[in-house]
């Protein structure tokens, strides 16, 4: 997955149980706030098989049921609204990878600027048990690429008085050459400085499977566990990064955020 870290990280997971248990004084506040605090287990870098715990915050924002911005869903707005239905465009961040990040294992390499990349999603929730998403971005720097993403995800019946709500689903992503070469992509330079053979990969496929818990402490704290497994595969599966002894094509990450709903 695209860096597992700052994807669950700054932008907290979604607040599904709280948004879908809003009193009808809540619903008619337009502006919804969650700020909180996230820790994180996940790989020091994407391919990494070193693993780096970070205590955040956990920020996201929404705009009656039009506009929304965090870091793990970016900011964009929903213009269509059918029936279930919403699409429309969206700007999504990825952070950088630097030598920092890892000194023995991306020494030599080149490093990847934090990337801002612009596309449009399409999401349609199949009552209040599933949902599947639809988003293709194409980054504006950094990175240079395209990815697509398309995932599902089943909601289970709410537990414990509805106050607990679990979810899972399975999540492919896919990258164009560019993408694969920024974070896989091993070129001569990089060979002679580094500890890895030159390898310059075709587009890429990374599988994963999420899951999440969330209990409502109060009508405006919640808690939220969650976990996240990811194999990656096609034109990057054979790059030295990943093969190597400082990489793994398994990517695993593990956290919680404890967040408070502000609303107005």
């Amino acid at each position: 997955m695209r860096l597992a870290l700052f994807v669950a990280v700054l932008a907290g997971v979604p607040g599904l149980a709280i948004a879908g248990n809003a009193t009808t004084a809540d619903t008619a506040a337009p502006w919804t706030v969650d700020l909180g605090v996230a820790n994180i287990l996940a790989p020091a870098f994407p391919g990494g098989n070193t693993y780096r715990n970070s205590v955040l915050p956990s920020v996201s924002v929404t705009y009656k049921d039009l506009l929304f911005a965090s870091f793990q869903d970016g900011v964009g707005v929903n213009l269509l609204r059918w029936n279930g239905l919403t699409a429309g465009p969206v700007i999504t961040f990825e952070p950088s990878r630097s030598y920092a990040d890892d000194r023995l294992a991306l020494r030599g390499l080149t490093d990847v600027p934090f990337t801002i990349a612009a596309g449009g999603f399409i999401n349609y929730d199949f009552g209040v048990y599933a949902s599947t998403k639809i988003e293709v971005s194409k980054s504006l720097n950094g990175n240079n690429g395209i990815v697509a993403e398309a995932s599902f995800t089943i909601n289970a019946p709410p537990l414990l008085d509805e106050k607990l709500f679990l979810s899972a689903g399975p999540d492919l992503q896919w990258y164009d050459g560019n993408y694969s070469r920024a974070y896989f992509g091993v070129f001569e330079l990089n060979a002679r400085q580094s500890d890895y053979s030159e390898f310059e990969p075709s587009s890429g496929l990374s599988l994963g499977l999420t899951a999440d818990a969330e209990y409502l402490v109060t009508d405006k704290v919640s808690l939220n566990v969650f976990g996240e497994f990811s194999r990656y595969g096609g034109g990057i599966r054979n790059s030295p990064i990943l093969t190597g002894k400082y990489g793994s094509l398994e990517q695993y990450t593990l956290g919680a955020t404890l967040t408070y709903r502000f609303m107005f």
